[in-house]
């Protein structure tokens, strides 16, 4: 029994567009969207992207897989439009290169989650004795909080420095935005377990780590596999 409850705490639930947007919610890119020709610059730009993606003459699957945006919604509501953060953009640099004190997070990858600011640092993270934290979702995933609370219980080992996610700016929509690309089926919404998002996705010798997109359109199943197969096919 121990097994499979570990084994269930990996997973993807497809959501509804017509429900609307939730915190906490993921947002996976809609390969029919973000790699058409025809894809509009703001939504690209939003993202980071100056073109669509390219096609499968040009890239191999999983580099085109990790082009793909995933956002995870942190705050927001329907009157006041929606922030979050990407989740599969790297910097290149280490927590260790900021000019602060990051003492407990020398070594972690420091990622980009957004194009917009704020540029001061935000993390997530499976914690709610963090002072000041918010949970997001129903799954026990919780979004910042005090930075020195963070530390000081990495230190005391009451928390793993590997659970722990840290970007650099955000995304942002504001009011009625992120609604209407919902509407074009912009965004492949799903609810993501917290290992999933959490889950360190480094090289294993010559051997790449599975795209997030691609993970997370998987164990959603359905449809959403249905897309990664053709997108990999």
């Amino acid at each position: 029994f121990a097994t499979a409850a570990v084994e269930d705490e990996f997973w993807a639930k497809p959501m509804a567009a017509k429900d609307g947007v939730t915190v906490g919610m993921t947002l996976l890119g809609n390969p029919q969207v973000f790699g058409s020709k025809g894809a509009e610059s703001a939504i690209l730009n939003k993202v980071g992207l100056k073109m669509p993606i390219p096609g499968s003459r040009e890239l191999d699957a999983d580099s085109r897989a990790n082009l793909m945006p995933v956002i995870i919604v942190t705050s927001g509501s329907e009157s006041e439009g929606y922030m979050g953060l990407m989740l599969n953009r790297r910097t290149g640099y280490l927590m260790g290169d900021l000019e602060q004190d990051v003492s407990g997070f020398m070594i972690q990858p420091l990622n980009f989650g957004g194009t917009q600011p704020p540029a001061d640092l935000s993390f997530l993270h499976p914690y709610p004795e963090i002072g000041g934290s918010t949970q997001i979702g129903e799954d026990g995933l919780y979004y910042s909080g005090n930075f020195k609370d963070a530390q000081m219980l990495v230190e005391k080992g009451t928390c793993s420095q590997f659970k722990f996610r840290f970007f650099i700016q955000c995304v942002q929509w504001e009011k009625g935005e992120l609604e209407k690309q919902m509407a074009k089926n912009t965004w492949c919404p799903a609810q993501v377990s917290k290992d999933v998002i959490l889950k360190i996705r480094e090289r294993e010798g010559s051997r790449r780590p599975k795209p997030l997109w691609t993970d997370v359109m998987d164990l959603a199943g359905g449809n959403y596999g249905e897309l990664s197969e053709d997108f990999y096919a």
